[in-house]
């Protein structure tokens, strides 16, 4: 599906507080789907204080799969089955985060979901200096900043190692670390395909190759500086991009003519709705996966579809009592390329904030079998053919594979 701006609505986020840690619910997860991404579209951030962020918010992506690469001098990310120290393979995940005021990079990699997301706190905690300084901590001694140039003018470039890295950790909380003190985040989870990690990371690295400069003094061509843009290099086309790489969803074109890329702007609600449109609403059926070049290319190659089990919406609200942000947040939702659909769209992103069968995984897996049972019943009364065998073989898979799952 292609990104566009097409009608948008805005107001307040609504969002149901719950009192259970992020990662906890986390962890559950995890052991069910050890393979799993999790995009994020979040409000804006309104530091008390200081100019609030742009009503468009941010948006995340978090790979449960990928490491940091604490042997990199700025940041890259590996399979995390590609490391053999023990001592480098403290998280089992990273977030993906891009910031505008980044120069030399175009995003960062923070090393687990309970920095990236939570801060180690639950919402109903509060966000304290005691919480903020044990947030910098960590991202200091993840080394999320490590060799990150950043242009801010309360960021003093003349400091050098930790205290630079500490300065720069302060003013991200809550776009790259400890999202939840600063900003509501509505969020799709869903598993990935194992064997497009490594893509993925090629991918990554790729990007920031291109303004990262390690040796400077022995390169003629100085590297490029990166320059954040809404139109051509954003936090949401980085991550449909990454999700593309993993077989997930269609790319977003960041290279097109003026006229052109105002039909493919990357927006953190868009990127939602479109994952929740095709995770939770599309109709499964042999007809549907095969007249979709990208489901069909993933069952061919990956034995993968970009639907199904597993995939689940949750909201996690900001930590209300805050000493640093302000809690009353706005947003902007835009919806896809359809004209006609796009309110019907929207409130089918909505509602399934609200169906137990998108939001509780137990459901999910009681809601897809019984799909998937639905689905062979059809697929053997009719004549097979080599494609619908290759098919079928794919919902019994899924029907084992949950039949395991409630095993656990």
């Amino acid at each position: 599906m292609k990104n566009a701006v097409f009608g948008s609505l805005m107001g307040l986020a609504l969002f149901a507080a719950s009192s259970v840690h992020a990662s906890v619910e986390h962890d559950q997860y995890s052991k069910l789907f050890p393979f799993h991404a999790e995009y994020c579209a979040l409000t804006q951030i309104k530091p008390k204080g200081e100019t609030a962020g742009g009503p468009g918010g941010h948006a995340t992506l978090y790979v449960h799969g990928l490491c940091k690469d604490q042997n990199a001098l700025y940041p890259k990310v590996i399979p995390c089955s590609k490391i053999t120290d023990p001592y480098l393979r403290d998280h089992e995940g990273v977030g993906i985060s891009v910031d505008n005021e980044f120069r030399n990079v175009n995003w960062v990699a923070v090393p687990g979901y309970d920095l990236f997301v939570s801060g180690g706190l639950s919402s109903n905690d509060h966000v304290n200096q005691a919480a903020m300084d044990e947030v910098v901590r960590q991202a200091i001694f993840k080394r999320v900043y490590e060799g990150v140039h950043y242009n801010d003018e309360r960021v003093n470039p003349l400091q050098k190692g930790f205290e630079y890295q500490r300065q720069v950790a302060v003013k991200t909380i809550g776009t790259d670390l400890a999202i939840q003190f600063g900003r509501d985040m509505r969020c799709i989870r869903f598993p990935i395909p194992k064997k497009r990690l490594t893509d993925a990371a090629n991918f990554l690295n790729k990007i920031n190759e291109r303004y990262v400069d390690v040796q400077p003094q022995n390169r003629k061509v100085k590297k490029e500086t990166y320059h954040w843009s809404g139109l051509h290099n954003n936090c949401a086309q980085l991550s449909a991009n990454i999700l593309s790489t993993l077989g997930v969803r269609d790319p977003i074109p960041t290279e097109l003519d003026f006229v052109r890329q105002l039909g493919n702007i990357g927006l953190p609600s868009n990127g939602l709705i479109t994952l929740q449109n095709q995770f939770h609403n599309d109709v499964l059926s042999f007809s549907k996966v095969r007249g979709n070049s990208l489901f069909w290319n993933d069952l061919k190659e990956l034995h993968y579809l970009p639907i199904g089990v597993g995939a689940i919406s949750l909201r996690y609200p900001v930590i209300k009592e805050n000493d640093f942000y302000d809690v009353k947040l706005w947003v902007v939702t835009i919806a896809p390329r359809q004209w006609f659909k796009t309110y019907r769209i929207i409130s089918n992103s909505l509602e399934a904030f609200n169906d137990i069968h998108f939001t509780q995984l137990n459901s999910n897996l009681d809601y897809w079998y019984s799909k998937y049972r639905a689905e062979l019943h059809e697929l053997k009364s009719q004549s097979n053919t080599r494609d619908r065998m290759l098919y079928q073989a794919y919902i019994e898979q899924q029907i084992a594979h949950i039949d395991q799952l409630k095993q656990k």
